[in-house]
């Protein structure tokens, strides 16, 4: 963790700000961050801060699976279709809204030794190259230079290039796909952080960093982007790569991004035009739920919310890409009012 790069966090509780203080104990190397204002202590893990406000959970899981049930990163798919024909037999829709008592929770959710296990051998397989890593190779693939033969990915370096921000976040980075490949494209951003709730997620995006030379300028942060551990109004453009899909509470994570942007600031996302659905789950049973509980119903739907939320659409660009069950591929970008 950069100590340049504590200045743009806070605490996602109470939107304090954090410092270093020293802890014990080896899985955390001696330190962790705590918050000025709520004294709230959040660990480093293997260089990497989790920022989780208290009772946010630190794995992925599918956005139906997070309104329909109490244990959302154990539902399998033939579990999720279930439960939504199960709730819409009824006339109510009774849904879950965990994102919407993130910073009222009562404790930490807890990191389990076996996550750290699992890291430590995910890190040390890849310094040994011992053990593959997927997407390494797409990072220094040179970009199309015709507008009409790029992906929606390198659509968004481009315009994330073209508008030469000093300082980047990307929310719900994954794997690190797309940052990864902006960072080493795009060598004029002096600070980059990269917010992702997936504990296995956080040094995949560390060690890509590492390949695409940009260590020393980005940092990956566990966090939720509901709850952004972020200060208010501190980057230049925010950005988001094929992830609202997979979000319960998109309006909230509008809300926030349009938070840490400095006005005038950019948002740039891409995704499909439709969702993808999950097997056995009909059309319009996912649009009644995805209405109800803040899900990803469909590109003019979304981009609705983000005017809802204070931003403008500048631009959208549709990708050449053939369309498939989801449509075609789309790039926006939002300016901050």
């Amino acid at each position: 963790m950069r100590r340049e790069s504590i200045a743009y966090l806070a605490c996602p509780a109470c939107m304090g700000s954090l410092r270093i203080a020293s802890m014990s104990g080896p899985q955390t190397r001696g330190r962790h961050l705590r918050c000025e204002e709520c004294r709230t202590r959040y660990p480093i893990v293997l260089g990497r801060p989790v920022l989780l406000p208290p009772g946010a959970r630190n794995t992925w899981s599918c956005a139906l699976a997070e309104v329909l049930s109490d244990q959302p990163g154990s539902c399998t798919d033939s579990r999720v279709a279930e439960l939504v024909q199960a709730v819409c037999r009824g006339s109510k829709l009774d849904l879950r809204r965990p994102w919407e008592n993130l910073r009222s929770g009562r404790r930490l959710w807890r990191i389990t030794p076996s996550q750290v296990r699992e890291a430590r051998s995910r890190l040390l397989g890849w310094a040994a190259k011992s053990k593959p890593i997927s997407g390494v190779a797409t990072i220094s693939r040179p970009i199309a230079t015709k507008q009409s033969l790029r992906s929606e990915v390198e659509e968004m370096v481009c315009q994330v290039r073209n508008l030469s921000p000093h300082s980047v976040v990307d929310l719900a980075s994954g794997g690190g796909w797309f940052i990864s490949r902006l960072l080493h494209n795009c060598r004029s951003i002096q600070r980059t952080i990269s917010v992702e709730r997936d504990l296995r997620c956080l040094w995949t995006l560390q060690y890509k960093f590492r390949v695409a030379k940009a260590e020393q300028r980005a940092d990956a942060v566990g966090g939720d982007v509901r709850a952004l551990p972020l200060m208010t109004e501190a980057f230049d453009v925010a950005t988001c790569s094929n992830a609202f899909g997979e979000l319960a509470g998109i309006s909230t994570m509008f809300q926030e991004a349009h938070r840490v942007l400095r006005p005038g600031g950019h948002f740039l996302l891409c995704h499909s035009e439709k969702p993808w659905l999950v097997p056995n789950v009909s059309a319009n049973n996912y649009r009644r739920i995805a209405r109800k509980a803040d899900i990803f119903v469909d590109k003019t739907h979304m981009l609705h919310l983000a005017v809802k939320s204070g931003f403008c659409v500048k631009k959208v660009v549709t990708t050449s890409r053939e369309p498939d069950q989801m449509g075609r591929r789309f790039v926006a970008d939002l300016v901050r009012e």
